[in-house]
């Protein structure tokens, strides 16, 4: 299995239950955060690329959320660039 180097300096991922009764956006949120803000707002258009324009971003001083789960895994290997 190959190892995957992100190319942004990611801090830590966390997940949240914002509504437990599932409905409108989606109960899961998927937090990012990063070394800076200038590296949150580049990985934010990474993503918002990668994911496609359905998936809702915020982007609030050095964290991401991201109105979905997803992975760990998956969110290194976007922003690996590969």
């Amino acid at each position: 299995m190959a190892r995957i180097v992100p190319r942004f300096n990611i801090q830590y991922v966390d997940y949240r239950v914002v509504d437990v009764r599932g409905c409108g956006d989606g109960a899961w949120r998927t937090i990012i955060a990063f070394k800076d803000e200038r590296e949150a707002r580049e990985a934010a258009k990474v993503l918002k690329y990668k994911l496609g324009f359905r998936v809702k971003l915020l982007v609030h001083r050095n964290i991401v959320v991201i109105s979905k789960y997803i992975m760990e895994w998956k969110i290194a290997k976007m922003l690996s660039g590969e």
